[in-house]
């Protein structure tokens, strides 16, 4: 089952833009929403709100988003004061993510509604468990204003779609991530897999910045990756605009580990999936897999097989203080000669 978890203020189109982004995005449909607030009155308007959003949604799509008062979680005072307040409010939602990953559930955790004390509560109470998805949804000004409750619901019903659920160049999806401290510090192998989380990080933020691409997705796995086949998810996709069209990366980072020809076959083949279903009308697309390694072997025979099946080689340079430090940076990324 999938699961949006949300924090909620006094703007609803902070929570329902979500459900149509994730959607657009290739993550599916979400089965179920749960939102966390305070007992102010006006948060009870924008759950309503939200209510009517999601009938509306099952109308239209035929697909029922769960979402009852019952299932509601509040916290009851009218505001996060104090860091008792804070204290609280991160064992409520530490509470329910909790209960949603030991059910098995996918978690998108939205950070976009709500105040800041709550938005970080929640953000902290995540780094404990196995979260699906991190993000935060960049919502144009005038929709951030204007779907304030207060204004919403003096507009007709007609309107009022427009900052519950805005146009794609009125909203957009940017991951943030998550460590997953508790698994982690479980793991024999801490340090290895903090490792590659920083790698990972660092090579998405150089695709970023250097590159100019304009989405980046870390550990990327639409439902096309799960269907009809799991093929395992991308440790960084990343778009990026080229004239005439748009070239779409789909990487995978090794640190320190021996490149092996699985490695290889199973990247060609959710690069030979991403190109399947990224089809743009009128629009040049071009997938590109490449491996993202930096001190990571290659066996003759892995190199030959890497060449067959059209994926590319990137060595990576890292800051020469990378060792001392928790955010590392991607100084230089190179293509190599097949």
């Amino acid at each position: 089952m999938k699961v949006l978890i949300s924090p909620l203020g006094l703007t609803p189109g902070a929570v329902t833009s979500a459900i149509y982004v994730l959607q657009r995005e290739g993550y599916g449909w979400m089965d179920e929403l749960i939102t966390l607030s305070t007992g102010k009155s006006l948060a009870k308007l924008c759950e309503r709100e939200i209510e009517r959003d999601l009938a509306r949604l099952a109308d239209e799509q035929g697909h029922q988003v769960k979402y009852t008062p019952a299932g509601h979680e509040k916290i009851t005072r009218e505001d996060i004061g104090s860091a008792e307040d804070a204290a609280k409010f991160v064992s409520k939602a530490k509470e329910i993510i909790g209960a949603r990953a030991e059910a098995g559930d996918e978690i998108y955790l939205n950070l976009t509604g709500g105040r800041k004390s709550m938005v970080v509560a929640t953000a902290m109470a995540a780094q404990r468990f196995d979260v699906t998805l991190m993000f935060h949804l960049w919502v144009d000004e005038t929709i951030e204003e204007e779907g304030h409750i207060t204004r919403l619901l003096k507009l007709p019903e007609s309107q009022r779609r427009n900052y519950l659920n805005p146009p794609p160049d009125k909203v957009a999806l940017v991951q943030m991530e998550v460590q997953h401290i508790g698994p982690l510090f479980e793991a024999a192998d801490l340090s290895d897999r903090l490792q590659d989380r920083l790698f990972e990080e660092a090579v998405g933020n150089y695709m970023a910045e250097k590159w100019n691409c304009e989405k980046v997705r870390w550990r990327f796995k639409p439902d096309y990756l799960k269907r009809p086949r799991d093929l395992g998810d991308v440790d960084v996709y990343a778009e990026k605009a080229v004239p005439g069209g748009y070239e779409l990366l789909a990487l995978e980072c090794k640190f320190g580990k021996a490149v092996t020809a699985e490695m290889v076959r199973k990247l060609a083949e959710r690069r030979d999936r991403i190109r399947e279903v990224n089809k743009r009308e009128g629009q040049a697309i071009t997938v590109r897999g490449g491996i993202v390694f930096h001190g990571a072997e290659w066996a003759d025979d892995v190199i030959a097989a890497a060449k067959n099946v059209g994926v590319e080689r990137w060595q990576a340079a890292l800051s020469k203080n990378w060792e001392k430090r928790a955010d590392w940076q991607v100084t230089d990324l190179r293509q190599l000669q097949p």
